[in-house]
């Protein structure tokens, strides 16, 4: 995407795309935020219902995740469809998209995803609205939207969408740059954590150098110092054009301010090997004898290799590198770069 505009604020950098608006998203945030009636799925029926049917929907929403550990996706929709006729929550809305989507139901589950985005920001539920936002993202590169209707006098938005199209990635391109417009405009008012959600929602939607640098920034801002680390060591490692090297000394100054406020590991196993820490796969950019930095306290790193496997359980200490050796498995040292790098 070529770079259009920039805007300086709080001596960083952030880039800005378009003003396009043409997906679901864009429409979400008119007015701060938009309710929505899904085309499938139980109405919301709160108001009214008695402690016993509440206690009901308690029961049924537990089960259904039961079934969900047991990946039964079609009994736990229909528990949590029947809990939801009861009192419907941003979680329960969430989980039914989430069958849906294992059901291979991608339509509705587009309508119950962005279902569960306006009643979470209504709800201030962070949680439920990222975790909604990422399914959004999921399914955008598997649909086409096909029209999206501005909200009516009830503030409600119907979606009609089918499979994959030949212009589906302009449209998640357009907007990407929408969503970081706004982000943009949010940080230049001071509205951090607004920027970052904007942003947030941009790199999911269609991932990018640009939008990953913003995204990255606008992490430091907000305190996620883990999350700006890994991001910019991410984009440090980008063999993208658009990453000159100019930029990459850049992110590798923002990665050492973020580093301050971690401690990281150097793992020692043979090369090649699968590392995971906290059951969480390194993220992209991530290569052998890459320092990995983690927040202060314990965590448990596993090494994989074919049938071998070998776990740790470690502390992490603020500003410290700690060795990690998986002696199970041939050692490989790691470049001596690395071991200074929160010095």
């Amino acid at each position: 995407m070529p770079e259009r505009q920039r805007v300086t604020h709080d001596k960083r950098r952030f880039s800005s795309g378009s003003s396009l608006v043409s997906l679901v998203l864009a429409t979400l945030a008119i007015a701060g935020c938009v309710k929505h009636a899904p085309a499938a799925g139980p109405p919301a029926t709160a108001a009214g219902a008695s402690e016993i049917d509440l206690e009901t929907s308690r029961t049924l929403f537990a089960d259904a995740i039961k079934d969900e550990e047991a990946q039964n996706w079609a009994g736990a929709r229909e528990k949590l469809q029947r809990a939801g006729a009861i009192k419907m929550t941003p979680s329960i809305r969430f989980h039914i998209a989430l069958c849906e989507e294992q059901l291979k139901y991608p339509c509705e589950a587009l309508n119950d995803y962005i279902a569960a985005v306006n009643q979470a920001r209504d709800n201030e539920d962070s949680e439920v609205l990222l975790a909604s936002i990422d399914g959004l993202g999921r399914l955008a590169s598997r649909l086409q939207v096909l029209k999206t209707f501005s909200p009516t006098a009830a503030g409600h938005i119907g979606v009609q969408c089918q499979p994959h199209g030949d212009d589906t990635m302009e449209k998640l391109r357009a907007e990407a740059e929408a969503r970081q417009e706004e982000g943009v405009k949010r940080h230049t008012v001071g509205d951090v954590a607004g920027a970052w959600l904007a942003f947030k929602q941009a790199y999911t939607i269609y991932p990018s150098p640009k939008i990953l640098w913003n995204l990255a920034l606008s992490e430091l801002d907000t305190g996620r110092n883990l999350d700006a680390a890994r991001h910019l060591h991410t984009y440090a490692a980008l063999k993208d054009p658009s990453v000159t090297q100019e930029k990459k000394k850049v992110a590798s100054k923002r990665l050492a301010e973020a580093r301050k406020k971690l401690g990281g590991i150097l793992v020692e196993a043979a090369q090649g090997s699968k590392i995971s820490v906290d059951e969480e796969p390194l993220p992209q950019g991530y290569e052998d004898g890459d320092l990995i930095e983690l927040d202060p306290g314990h965590h448990v790193v596993v090494a994989e290799l074919g049938t071998l496997r070998q776990e740790r359980s470690i502390k992490v200490k603020l500003g410290k590198v700690t060795k990690v050796a998986m002696d199970d498995l041939t050692k490989t040292k790691p470049p001596e770069q690395a071991k200074s790098a929160l010095k």
